[in-house]
C-alpha cells in the first residue's frame, strides 16, 4: 500500500511539474508579446464588437483599434494598461459607451467570465492580485476552468492567434440586417426594452444598479485621468435602437453618474441599411463611412 501511494504521489508530482512547465512557457511567451505601436498612433479605440466593426484604423493613421468581441470593461482596462504602458504617446482613448455596454442587466452578462473566456484567458499573466480576487469572487468555477485550460493552448500560442486577442479591427462585407430583424435580434433580447420589460425598468431603474459594470467604467475613467489621457465615449450606429435597447436607462446613467465622460453619440446616425451588418453592427461599407466621419471629428 505504501509503495502504491508513493508511486501515486510521484506521478502526481510529475504532472504538477509538467503543468508548471506549460504555465511558465505560457507566461514567458505572453510577456514577450510586443504591445508597441507606431509612434503616430496616439489614439486608441477600445470596446466590444460594435466598435471593433465600426472603426477602420487603416483609414486613420493616428488611431489603433484594439476592440474585442464580447468584451467588458474588466478586460478593456487590462488591455488598455498594456498598450498605454508600451506607448507613452497615447493621449486619447475612445471607448465603447452605449445603451448596450450599460444595459440594465449587463452585470449578469459581464460577470459570467466563461462567456468571455476566449479573450480573458490571454490576460491571465497580466492580472493583478485584486483582479484575480475579483474573478474568484464573481465566478470561481470559471477561474478554475482557466487553470485547467486544455494543454494545447499553453503549448501552442502562436503570435498571430494571440495578437487577435489583444484587439483588432474586424469587419464583414455582407449585410444580413433583414434576417436579423426578422429573427428579432435575439442576442439583444436579454437587454431589450420590449413593452412589458420597459415598463418594469422605467419604474425601477434604481434596482438595475449594474454595480460591477459601473465601477469598472469609473475605474477606466480614473486610470485615464491619472495618465492625463482624454477619455471619450463612443456610441456607434444602431438600427432602430429604441426597439432593441433601453435608451432611457442609458440616458439616466450618463446624466446622473457619467456626466464627466464626453460622449460622441452616433447611435442614430442616418446611414443606408446596406451599410449595416445587422441591427447593432456595421459592415465594411458602414465602417468606411463611419471612419471618415470619425476622422473629420478627430481633426477638429
Amino acid at each position: 500500500m505504501k509503495k502504491f501511494l508513493l508511486h501515486l504521489f510521484s506521478f502526481l508530482m510529475l504532472l504538477l511539474l509538467f503543468y508548471g512547465f506549460l504555465w511558465g512557457r505560457y507566461i514567458i511567451k505572453a510577456n514577450n508579446f510586443d504591445f508597441k505601436l507606431a509612434k503616430e498612433k496616439t489614439i486608441l479605440v477600445i470596446g466590444d464588437s460594435q466598435t471593433q466593426a465600426a472603426v477602420d484604423d487603416e483609414m486613420l493613421k493616428n488611431v489603433q483599434n484594439i476592440s474585442m468581441s464580447h468584451d467588458g470593461y474588466f478586460t478593456m482596462l487590462t488591455r488598455l494598461r498594456l498598450y498605454v504602458e508600451a506607448n507613452p504617446q497615447i493621449d486619447t482613448v475612445l471607448i465603447a459607451l452605449s445603451p448596450h455596454t450599460l444595459a440594465p442587466h449587463k452585470d449578469e452578462f459581464y460577470a459570467n467570465f466563461g462567456y468571455m473566456g476566449e479573450s480573458t484567458k490571454f490576460y491571465l499573466p497580466f492580472f493583478s492580485f485584486s483582479e484575480w480576487a475579483f474573478m474568484i469572487k464573481h465566478d470561481a468555477a470559471d477561474v478554475l476552468s482557466y487553470l485547467v485550460t486544455p494543454i494545447s493552448f499553453y503549448w501552442d500560442v502562436n503570435d498571430e492567434y494571440r495578437e487577435k486577442n489583444y484587439g483588432f479591427f474586424e469587419v464583414v462585407d455582407e449585410s444580413h440586417l433583414e434576417e436579423d430583424v426578422k429573427e428579432g435580434a435575439t442576442r439583444l433580447k436579454t437587454f431589450a426594452a420590449d413593452s412589458e420589460e420597459l415598463a418594469k425598468e422605467d419604474s425601477q431603474l434604481a434596482s438595475f444598479s449594474n454595480t460591477i459594470t459601473r465601477a469598472q467604467l469609473r475605474e477606466l475613467k480614473q486610470y485615464c485621468d491619472a495618465k492625463k489621457i482624454k477619455l471619450i465615449g463612443l456610441n456607434t450606429p444602431v438600427y432602430q435602437a429604441e426597439h432593441y435597447l433601453n435608451i432611457k436607462n442609458f440616458n439616466h446613467l450618463m446624466s446622473e453618474e457619467f456626466q464627466d465622460i464626453e460622449l460622441w453619440d452616433y447611435m442614430d446616425l442616418e446611414i443606408a441599411d446596406s451599410c449595416r451588418r445587422d441591427v447593432n453592427h456595421l459592415n465594411r461599407n458602414g465602417a468606411t463611412l463611419f471612419s471618415k466621419i470619425l476622422a473629420e471629428r478627430l481633426l477638429q
